[in-house]
């Protein structure tokens, strides 16, 4: 499976577009590389508790996609969202990117964009494309229950 056919597979699973556009974006600077800690939405803090939830019900080891990596003090949460491989085994899982919750603040779902003026991976922002997709994905969760 291509790339590229994987990265069709996990939006395949979102059908919604983004509804709330970013306007704080906030700069950091990790090893040499500058990136951009971008905030992707604003929800309650208990929406975003009920994503985590969700994702952590969907682990790799449980059948789902996501890694899930709260802080030790519970003030963030890190998740991972890895590209399904059809008919592969879990070892061959491979990160399509991640999201933090609560990183920039109670409720915020945040993205580490990595700074434009940079040159990176060109699949990166397909990368980005889908962790938003997914993002969006979960919210429409929280609306039909």
């Amino acid at each position: 499976m291509s790339e590229a056919e994987v990265i069709d597979a996990v939006i395949s699973i979102c059908s919604t577009g983004p509804r709330w556009k970013p306007d704080n974006i906030h700069t950091s600077t990790r090893g040499r590389k500058a990136s951009l800690h971008t905030v992707y939405k604003a929800l309650s803090k208990d929406d975003v508790d009920r994503i985590i939830i969700y994702c952590k019900d969907n682990t790799i080891p449980k059948g789902g996609v996501f890694e899930v990596y709260p802080r030790p003090d519970g003030m963030m949460t890190m998740i991972v969202v890895n590209s399904p491989p059809e008919d592969e085994p879990l070892d061959k899982f491979r990160p399509l990117g991640a999201f933090y919750c609560h990183y920039l603040g109670p409720g915020i779902i945040s993205l580490d964009e990595a700074d434009p003026h940079h040159e990176g991976m060109p699949s990166a922002k397909l990368h980005i494309k889908a962790i938003k997709k997914v993002i969006n994905d979960l919210t429409t969760r929280l609306e039909d229950n």
